[in-house]
């Protein structure tokens, strides 16, 4: 393989994270975020795969699935939706899709699946993605992803949430997050501060926390869901 992959797909971060593995593995990527600025472009190029959401500002994604098999039956495509009923997944495929793939999900699955469909093997870096329940650590990318949504994380958020992916279900102390900050930063009530600021970041509550859970006298446990 790799060749060249299409992708529509109107969230910017699910574009990104999907357009980052795929380069990865050396593939050319080419990414569209609404209907009518992907027919445009596909009017005069052909890929090797295509990738479609379901749900766009301007149209149903499965207008092209169906556009595209009417004028080449072979083309593979892999449809994605945040729709994960089986009435939706049924009717995506008896359009053409190939393949239907709820979101959210895992971009290695996602390769595995295209890998499957074009019926040749990709070399995968199984080091790049971390995946913990709604979060994707990317590693190489210095980047997380919550529920699909890229977190805009200052360094030492990012560090302190990355420790937290990395150990899922342990007690981490203060003293051990406190390693990780410097200057200034370096401080227990800094802690406190970053973890209120990380909460806020994905919606968790401070009094009934889901994922970052304060144990008290001891430090804090992160709970993948």
């Amino acid at each position: 393989m790799p060749g060249k992959v299409f992708i529509l797909e109107d969230d910017f971060d699910y574009a990104d994270l999907i357009s980052r593995e795929f380069s990865a593995l050396g593939f050319e990527v080419e990414v569209c975020h609404s209907l009518s600025q992907a027919k445009m472009l596909l009017s005069d190029k052909k890929y090797d795969l295509y990738i479609i959401d379901r749900l766009l500002p301007d149209g149903d994604g499965i207008t092209l699935v169906k556009e595209l098999k009417e004028a080449d039956p072979r083309l593979p495509i892999i449809m994605i939706s945040v729709r994960k009923e089986e009435a939706d997944r049924v009717l995506g495929l008896s359009l053409g899709a190939d393949d239907y793939l709820p979101k959210p999900f895992n971009p290695r699955e996602l390769v595995l699946r295209a890998e499957k469909l074009l019926g040749a093997k990709t070399y995968l870096s199984p080091q790049r993605f971390l995946v913990v329940g709604d979060f994707v650590l990317d590693t190489k990318g210095k980047e997380i992803y919550f529920q699909g949504r890229r977190l805009k994380l200052t360094p030492y958020e990012f560090k302190i949430m990355e420790l937290f992916l990395k150990k899922p279900g342990e007690i981490i102390s203060k003293a051990d997050l406190i390693k990780l900050l410097t200057g200034e930063e370096k401080k227990s009530r800094s802690i406190d501060v970053l973890i209120r600021r990380l909460r806020e970041k994905i919606g968790d509550s401070a009094r009934k926390p889901r994922y970052i859970k304060t144990i008290w006298g001891e430090g804090y446990r992160f709970e993948p869901r």
